[in-house]
């Protein structure tokens, strides 16, 4: 599953073994990735190879969001920070 492009994303962190499912290029590091306008962070890190089911908390500018939350275009300050699993709620962050 991919996303169209149209939109950039920066995904700051997947944590501890949610990194697993990453490519390894994107593995604890900061990666832009194109999305389609309409997308939703559920369909983001399902097209990074992140099971939705793996994810307890992902934070948008340092808030919680859902999996409904609309991935939007033109707002630098708007990114996908930290996606956390039920395991490591607070694990530290990738460089």
């Amino acid at each position: 599953m991919q996303c169209d492009t149209a939109t950039m994303v920066t995904a700051t962190c997947f944590y501890e073994e949610l990194n697993d499912f990453l490519a390894r290029p994107l593995r604890r590091r900061t990666f832009s990735y194109a999305c389609a306008r309409d997308a939703t962070t559920k369909h983001m890190i399902e097209a990074l190879g992140v099971p939705h089911t793996e994810v307890e908390l992902i934070l948008v500018n340092g808030e919680s969001v859902g999996f409904d939350h609309p991935i939007e275009d033109g707002d630098p300050r708007r990114r996908l920070s930290e996606v956390r699993s039920a395991r490591h709620p607070a694990a530290p962050a990738c460089a």
